[in-house]
């Protein structure tokens, strides 16, 4: 299935409240939720909001812009297409990314086109699938 990166502004830089942010969050999965209704597998790295506020109350630090934007580098290198929200310093940077690197992008939703689910693995019958087994790090998190 392709990917869309969906970009727009979150937290202005780490200058927005929780509150504030949790705003832009959820303008954002608006336009997720309707990119999956045209059957797009949806990147949000919004979604990483609940990850900043979690650590900021529990471990009393930051996570650096450049530690958000390097995450978010990984994924918007797989993807095909980039929704663009808005500006920001990070969105702005994901918009650039994306045209320097030939990547449809699209600002309306009624531009993106519908895509068909016939490259999606979990569509296809598999013959006998065998469980997995998971090894829990439960109890290591703290281990370097």
């Amino acid at each position: 299935m392709p990917i869309i990166y969906v970009a727009g502004p979150l937290l202005q830089g780490q200058t927005l409240t929780f509150e504030e942010g949790l705003e832009n969050w959820k303008k954002t999965v608006e336009v997720a939720d309707k990119l999956m209704q045209k059957g797009w597998t949806v990147h949000v790295p919004h979604h990483s909001l609940f990850m900043w506020d979690h650590i900021k109350k529990t471990q009393s630090r930051e996570i650096s812009w450049e530690s958000w934007m390097t995450q978010d580098s990984g994924m918007i290198k797989v993807s095909q297409a980039i929704f663009f929200l808005g500006h920001s310093k990070g969105a702005d940077a994901e918009l650039s990314y994306a045209l320097d690197n030939d990547m449809k992008m699209y600002t309306n939703i009624h531009d993106v086109p519908n895509v068909t689910p016939e490259d999606c693995l979990l569509r296809h019958q598999l013959p006998s699938p065998k469980p997995y087994e998971v090894e829990s790090s439960e109890g290591n998190i703290n281990n370097d």
